[in-house]
């Protein structure tokens, strides 16, 4: 008989988060996990977010000046939170060992989820394309200095200011529903605003990860320095 798992082995140590929705995330995936069906694994979890790029680009071609595909973009929006917070989980939970590789590809699959989103809008709301990419830029960094600090850290950054990925996806969700029913035109204001917001928790993050990168080095230092001085 196999044992079950214990309770709690699904939680990735390596992530840290402090947005308020944390919690509540980590409940409902415990809850799920011992019901997920067998054919469902980290390996297709984590694929089904190349389907999910894949569609958004698409549903962004096919509404062109059409809003109400939106409506797709938000579900798929949802689907890939889904698929992406169960895949390493329940990676975890059946132990198949693929850490690394669930690591690597599905932070990879992050970004092209990110790239095929900044995508859909160009198709959908082309009056506003400076303002989307100059919102990749940004998002693109964040994720990239969360990738870098996980490399100088083993912690993976989940969120920045109280937002982390759940609050966003939320928030792209209720913009997409604005648009739908009155209209694009709060664009012209909230873009430039969300592109404000991103920049300051883009430097406050910068800022943060080099004091503890310079932390780092100089603990490090400390340490070569009193070895040198036992060894004399």
């Amino acid at each position: 008989m196999n044992q079950t798992p214990e309770q709690g082995q699904y939680i990735d140590k390596t992530k840290v988060s402090t947005h308020p929705l944390w919690p509540l995330e980590q409940c409902w995936i415990g809850f799920i996990l011992p019901r997920v069906p067998k054919y469902l694994n980290t390996v297709n979890l984590t694929l089904a977010t190349i389907l999910w790029s894949g569609l958004l680009i698409l549903f962004g071609r096919f509404g062109h000046q059409h809003t109400y595909w939106l409506w797709a973009v938000s579900g798929l929006i949802i689907a890939q939170y889904f698929t992406d917070s169960l895949d390493g989980a329940i990676g975890r939970y059946r132990r198949n060992g693929l850490v690394k590789w669930g690591h690597y590809m599905d932070h990879l699959l992050d970004f092209v989820f990110l790239c095929a989103i900044i995508i859909s809008y160009q198709y959908l709301l082309p009056q506003y394309s400076q303002w989307f990419i100059v919102l990749f830029g940004l998002l693109g960094s964040l994720m990239i200095s969360s990738y870098l600090m996980f490399g100088m850290t083993n912690k993976f950054q989940m969120s920045y200011g109280q937002i982390g990925m759940i609050e966003f996806r939320i928030g792209v969700i209720i913009i997409n529903a604005l648009i739908i029913f009155i209209g694009p035109g709060f664009l012209r204001w909230l873009l430039p605003f969300m592109s404000l917001v991103i920049f300051f928790l883009l430097i406050w993050g910068v800022y943060r990860a080099q004091g503890v990168a310079r932390q780092m080095d100089l603990e490090n230092k400390r340490i070569s320095t009193d070895r040198q001085l036992q060894d004399q």
